[in-house]
């Protein structure tokens, strides 16, 4: 998959770790855990490919103590944390 904003490719964890957040989006769900990501893909850490694809502009993060809301920049849909919505960031 190349990146829309660097042209850049990314590596297959990366894309891996987008299409279980895209996934998310399409269901309904809320935002996975990092640790959800890590079960699905198969990998110890996620946070360096969610870095990643921010950097990339593949996704834009906000976060605070305990809540993310991960914005998938090519079709503009959100996932909330449930922990975010409980406290209405959404």
């Amino acid at each position: 998959m190349i990146c829309p904003v660097h042209n850049s490719k990314l590596t297959v964890a990366q894309t891996k770790v987008l299409r279980v957040l895209e996934q998310a989006a399409d269901a309904g769900r809320p935002c996975p855990t990092n640790m959800e990501i890590c079960d699905r893909v198969g990998i110890d850490d996620v946070t360096p490919m969610i870095r990643a694809l921010a950097r990339k502009g593949h996704i834009m993060i906000e976060s605070g103590h305990m809540w993310r809301i991960v914005t998938l920049v090519a079709s503009g849909r959100e996932l909330v944390s449930t922990s975010a919505a409980k406290r209405g960031r959404r």
